[in-house]
């Protein structure tokens, strides 16, 4: 599969996850019990939900069609081999590239599921349109700070160390300022054996120091 097909077949994916979402009383009540709830939320990271009713609207395995999108669909790994969702009960969230391409589907329940193991990509990077970030280990921290206004909040992947590919961001956007929502991380801890220091010698950063 071409990437340009691999991006259609995960927007379209992401987008009916997010519209189920929207239409299951239980999946936004889920949401409600963990405080996301603000308005905006479930529209501004398209927010969704697995039911296994991805394959019912499908074409028949039988025919053709199926089968060549049931093949994509397990290449990406959005289908198990045994064609079951790999997202199934799952509260979903895309993951997108330093360009805003989804790359990557998050997946929540008791234990957290990846396309591909959470190994790259960025979670809110408008984020970045401020020059002070609050950099969360994970999706849910970062939408708990993001629905009490605090907007500025960015999830790297992956979350051990910081990337090349986040450095360069931070040298795109002429970051100032990074705080770690972790108080058991810093820049240090998370670069160590990286090639090299802050991208931006004027660049603070801080933990343990977040608003909420």
């Amino acid at each position: 599969m071409h990437t340009s097909e691999k991006q259609d077949v995960i927007n379209r994916v992401v987008g009916y996850y997010h519209q189920k979402l929207k239409e299951t009383p239980l999946a936004l009540e889920y949401l409600k019990d963990r405080g996301i709830v603000h308005p905006r939320v479930i529209d501004q990271f398209q927010i969704g939900t697995s039911d296994s009713s991805l394959s019912k609207i499908l074409p028949a395995a039988k025919t053709k069609q199926g089968k060549q999108i049931r093949d994509q669909l397990k290449e990406l790994g959005i289908l198990d081999k045994k064609g079951q969702e790999t997202f199934k009960g799952c509260m979903t969230v895309p993951i997108v590239s330093g360009q805003g391409e989804t790359i990557e589907i998050y997946g929540k329940r008791a234990k957290d599921v990846w396309l591909d193991e959470g190994r790259f990509g960025f979670f809110n990077l408008e984020a970045l349109e401020s020059k002070e970030l609050i950099l969360c280990s994970s999706v849910m921290d970062a939408l708990s700070f993001w629905i009490h206004g605090f907007e500025n909040t960015l999830v790297s992947f992956p979350v051990s160390e910081i990337s090349d590919g986040f450095k360069n961001l931070l040298v795109r956007y002429q970051i100032q300022v990074i705080t770690f929502a972790d108080p058991n991380c810093d820049w240090d801890l998370l670069s160590s054996g990286m090639s090299s220091p802050k991208p931006n010698r004027n660049m603070a950063s801080r933990n343990g120091e977040t608003p909420i």
